[in-house]
């Protein structure tokens, strides 16, 4: 016993407009999804109420972001670091650099502050 299903005219022109948009558009794979777009958000957010208002401290934890994803990070697609890419430097940097090149600035300062004097 064969069953034959009857549409509507309306269920039959949803399914040729979808059907036509379907492979029209294709594959969504390269369309970005929230997780991927908004995954850093949650670092700029405050984490507790003890926290600092200063703008200046903001500017600070931003540059130590920023150094550890351009200088620390080995990024998947490029296989190593964006300044490593860029032949800014030959090796991937670790902490104790970051705190070397500071302490030296410092250092630098603290002397061109005892000068003036």
């Amino acid at each position: 016993m064969r069953v034959i299903i009857h549409r509507s005219a309306e269920a039959q022109r949803n399914q040729k407009f979808w059907g036509c948009l379907r492979t029209a558009v294709g594959s969504t794979d390269l369309t970005p999804t929230p997780s991927r777009t908004g995954r850093g958000k949650r670092r700029f957010t405050r984490l507790t109420n003890a926290f600092s208002k200063k703008l200046e401290n903001h500017i600070h934890a931003l540059s130590i972001y920023f150094m550890q994803y351009n200088f620390f990070r080995i990024h998947q697609t490029l296989r190593c670091s964006p300044a490593m890419e860029a032949d800014v430097t030959a090796r991937l940097w670790a902490l104790e650099d970051i705190i070397g090149i500071v302490d030296e600035s410092q250092s630098r300062q603290n002397k061109s502050d005892q000068d003036a004097k």
